[in-house]
């Protein structure tokens, strides 16, 4: 298991369109990533347009 920094400064929770372009200004800003800042998701990876908002706002899926 890989240990994670406890110090860390900023925590992003999600890692959709949002988190992910907090993540990317505040690299541009100098911040280290990982340590001076983490993605949390709980999701399988990265960027995935909508996959929980729909369950977080009580939604019912789109059906075609």
């Amino acid at each position: 298991m890989t240990e994670r920094p406890t110090d860390t400064s900023v925590v992003i929770v999600g890692a959709g369109q949002a988190g992910l372009s907090v993540a990317y200004f505040l690299r541009r800003l100098g911040l280290d990533p990982g340590n001076d800042f983490v993605v949390l998701d709980r999701g399988p990876g990265p960027g995935v347009p909508g996959s929980s908002a729909g369950r977080r706002c009580g939604s019912a899926p789109r059906t075609a």
